[in-house]
């Protein structure tokens, strides 16, 4: 496990986009396709724009990526502003030359009774791609990664999650509707699943995530905090911005920084 610390979002989002495309890039070298876990959310924005900004200057090539989006709400049609599905097209997929059939999208759209049936297939879907070469996402304050809300089994796989009334909440006041008119469920790729990736990397960015950030390096692992799980992967990066130091001890920001600079040295 490592921390790395950028000063501002914007640097947080160059730093992402640079190990996202190194990632690529190693693939294509290796002669093999580069399996991404894709997440969404604004936190991602400014990544994905910088990824679209090395893909014009011809620093990244996505012909060869494989790209599964993390989590999709259930009964969100593709078509809705509010899907994950218009969100990847919108704001990645079309802005790259990732091909279409390389990049799927769990369907929430499903009847009930085909959430798990649609959820096991995923899951196959990944196994037969060969698996995560590296899933990149976010978290919230309430320790989510992708869907898993606390609470959740920190060895489940792709499977439907009920939101939490907070998760419900803050997605009503983005939308600007009624918490009735949020979904209640989603389907997402389980915490069990991300542990199998062969790298992860998460973003915590502003103050609003310090809590988050300091749960995960200071305290240990708890089911009430999904993305404190990922303390086990032997590949982790935890990246911030100095915001979200906020809460970390002094001596925990020194001591990641100077392997970071021990790193470059080296």
């Amino acid at each position: 496990m490592k921390l790395v610390i950028r000063d501002d979002v914007h640097s947080l989002a160059g730093y992402a986009a640079s190990q996202v495309a190194a990632a690529i890039n190693a693939a294509k070298k290796a002669g093999r396709p580069c399996v991404l876990g894709l997440p969404v959310g604004n936190t991602m924005l400014q990544t994905y724009a910088t990824l679209a900004t090395m893909h014009k200057r011809g620093e990244v090539d996505f012909a060869h990526v494989v790209g599964f989006v993390l989590d999709e709400y259930c009964g969100v049609d593709v078509a809705d502003a509010r899907s994950h599905h218009h969100y990847i097209y919108a704001n990645f997929a079309s802005q790259v030359n990732i091909k279409r059939e390389n990049l799927h999208v769990l369907d929430g759209g499903v009847d009930r009774e085909a959430w798990a049936d649609e959820c096991a297939a995923y899951e196959a879907k990944i196994a037969a791609a060969g698996g995560f070469d590296l899933v990149f996402c976010s978290t919230g304050g309430d320790g989510h990664v992708a869907r898993n809300e606390p609470g959740s089994s920190l060895k489940s796989r792709t499977r439907p999650k009920t939101l939490a009334h907070d998760t419900k909440s803050q997605l009503a006041e983005r939308w600007q509707c009624p918490v009735g008119d949020v979904p209640s469920v989603a389907l997402t790729v389980g915490v069990g699943t991300i542990m199998g990736a062969r790298r992860v990397l998460v973003l915590f960015a502003s103050v609003h995530r310090a809590y988050a950030l300091e749960r995960c390096l200071e305290h240990g692992i708890n089911h009430m905090f999904p993305v404190s799980m990922l303390q086990q992967h032997p590949e982790v990066t935890f990246a911030c911005d100095e915001d979200a130091t906020f809460e970390l001890r002094v001596k925990t920001v020194k001591y990641f920084k100077g392997l970071e600079a021990s790193s470059f040295l080296r």
